[in-house]
């Protein structure tokens, strides 16, 4: 189970109203900001305690900003940076950096002559300076990306055009494994619903992918999050359902280009929420959490969990009163494993809340591990994601005996194993024990199958052919090559990519006129 609670309320006077994000600093507390009330109606920078502990740290006063519509980053030098949509020496928004304890500068101001309005959070690439998004560039709507060194030299280094790659970036540039940033338009592309882009940190800047505005949803929301497989994941508004016009989707992407929907929101399933508007955070347990906009039983929205497979539930609607209403910013977790949001409207004061969301339940496990094939000298992994309160202990078990990590194998007493320089020895029957202080799970069995090169079981030549056998490994793919000067690169395939369905395969080639002819058969990654 969960439990849901509320920090504070916003009063929409002294200490703001409609609050955006929360940024989880180093020091433990929470950051954020809101988009109206303060003393001068143009939002604030608070702080909030775990205990709900909350102050007002900055006032916009339209000189210095106004109407911040994003969370706070925190830069690598400990400072936090972000952005206001108006306000400035220009009236067109402007970039800060803030101390942890509330001193403000002021590092850009906007001019629509360049760029106006920015609207998302920023975030820091592995170079040190900042990358964010605005509502205007070269053309009204469209908007643009820019880069921004810690000191405030700000760069526009891509103009959106609202053809082919799209227009109003709403989300945050996520920063992926590979360096590049991935990241949604909301409109534009091939089919005007939008799409998913790339980005080098210089600017160069992908289509993805485009949503077609039909079961793979449309008008994609809030920043993309790179999950512990790779993959990128991220939800939309809108989707169609058998012609109908429906709710939303949640999708994970490949950094190639293919995007699966996980789950298709429905308000006739029971408890369903409606339109997710926030981008999903991963949790240290595996599974990925977002909110709705709105749920089925009420115009309040929920929290969800949904695994990398699409298993989805709904863990809390809010009531609109005394834990708030409307929910559009993605979620951050503590190391204690709680939650932390907000929501924009609601509370007593009808003007938003910061809630914590509690597991309280024993361990389940709600994705299990997979079986996996591994060459030799190559890295295999298994992981697992569960549901339950925390702390929660990991033991992962090869043939019913613990595994310990010796420094090839690592995370036997975490939520996901690796084993690297995979050897013949490393091929058995994996599994976790998942426990926390209301009781422990045993996840089901997943097979490892080590396959080694391929080695030849025998030759026959006759009536102008060759033909032999060659070990394999179930399931894998094997290619034959030919060529007649072993000192060449250039080897001619043979035959096509042959699946194994046991551990032989065989085959016949035709002997040509030369007179010498190399073959060797590769075990394909």
């Amino acid at each position: 189970g969960t439990l849901a609670s509320s920090l504070y309320w916003f009063t929409g006077g002294a200490d703001g109203g409609t609050p955006n994000g929360l940024t989880l600093a180093s020091n433990g507390v929470l950051y954020g900001t809101t988009q109206t009330g303060g003393d001068y109606g143009g939002g604030t920078v608070f702080s909030v305690m775990a205990d709900g502990v909350f102050q007002t740290l900055v006032q916009f006063a339209t000189t210095n900003g106004s109407n911040p519509q994003a969370a706070l980053t925190q830069g690598a030098d400990g400072n936090f940076y972000g952005t206001t949509e108006g306000g400035g020496t220009n009236g067109d928004g402007t970039v800060f950096k803030m101390t942890p304890d509330g001193a403000l500068t002021t590092l850009v101001a906007f001019t629509n002559a360049t760029s106006a309005n920015p609207y998302v959070a920023l975030v820091q690439g592995t170079n040190g300076n900042f990358y964010g998004a605005t509502q205007n560039g070269s053309r009204p709507g469209d908007g643009n990306i820019f880069e921004m060194t810690p000191a405030g030299s700000l760069n526009v280094i891509y103009s959106f055009t609202g053809g082919q790659d799209g227009n109003e970036p709403i989300g945050a540039l996520a920063r992926g494994t590979d360096g590049n940033f991935y990241a949604t338009t909301t409109a534009g592309c091939a089919h005007n619903y939008g799409g998913v882009f790339r980005m080098t940190p210089d600017g160069a800047l992908t289509n993805l992918y485009s949503f077609t505005g039909t079961a793979d949803g449309y008008n994609p929301y809030g920043a993309l999050v790179q999950g512990t497989d790779g993959f990128f994941y991220g939800v939309t508004r809108r989707n169609v359902i058998a012609n109908l016009p429906f709710y939303g989707t949640i999708f994970k992407f490949s950094t190639n280009g293919t995007l699966t929907t996980l789950y298709a929101n429905n308000p006739s399933i029971t408890g369903d929420g409606e339109y997710p508007f926030a981008g999903l955070i991963q949790g240290a347990d595996g599974n990925f959490y977002g909110t709705t906009l709105y749920g089925s039983s009420t115009m309040n929205g929920t929290v969800f969990r949904v695994t990398a497979a699409g298993d989805y539930a709904t863990l809390t609607t809010f009531n609109g009163s005394d834990d708030g209403a409307q929910s559009k910013a993605a979620m951050v977790q503590d190391a204690e494993g709680n939650f932390y949001g907000t929501t924009t409207a609601g509370g007593p004061y009808g003007k938003g809340s910061i809630f914590r969301l509690s597991i309280t339940s024993a361990p389940q496990i709600t994705l299990q591990p997979s079986n996996q094939t591994a060459l030799i000298g190559s890295v295999a992994q298994f992981s697992v994601s569960v549901f339950g309160a925390s702390p929660l202990g990991y033991q992962w078990q090869k043939n019913g005996g613990n595994v310990m990590d010796d420094g090839r194998i690592v995370g036997a007493a975490s939520r996901i194993l690796t084993i690297n320089d995979v050897s013949a020895n490393d091929a058995g029957t994996y599994s976790v024990i998942v426990s926390n202080g209301l009781g422990s799970v045993v996840s089901s069995d997943a097979v490892l199958t080590v396959a080694g090169p391929p080695v030849l079981q025998s030759v026959v030549t006759g009536a102008g052919t060759l033909a032999f056998t060659w070990s394999a490994a179930t399931g894998e793919s094997y290619e034959v090559q030919t060529t007649t000067n072993l000192a060449s690169t250039n080897w001619l395939d043979l035959g096509g990519i042959m699946t194994a369905t046991n551990t032989n395969m065989s085959g016949s080639f035709g002997i040509g006129s030369n007179s010498q002819q190399f073959y060797r058969v590769l075990l394909l990654p």
